[in-house]
């Protein structure tokens, strides 16, 4: 939990997003390994993590699969916005 300047401990909503790799990806990595470590650190700090998206935005450098990926970014993005409020 945060605590705030008043000394009130606060439990923070977060959502997480790992732009290589999510968390639960079949094949493992050490881009899992690090999402996993980084959602239980922060469950562990008392806080609720929920996963985002399971996009991912990795690229070799294709200029097209680049254009797409901003697409799909930007899509990705409004809905999230939609969601939250």
């Amino acid at each position: 939990m945060t605590r705030a300047a008043n000394g009130i401990q606060t439990r923070m909503r977060i959502a997480f997003y790992a732009p290589l790799k999510p968390p639960d990806h079949p094949v493992a990595s050490g881009d899992r390994a690090m999402a996993r470590a980084l959602i239980a650190a922060l469950e562990r700090g008392g806080h609720e993590v929920t996963l985002a998206a399971h996009f991912r935005s990795y690229d070799s450098g294709d200029v097209r699969r680049q254009a797409r990926l901003r697409e799909e970014g930007r899509n990705l993005l409004s809905t999230l916005k939609d969601s939250v409020g």
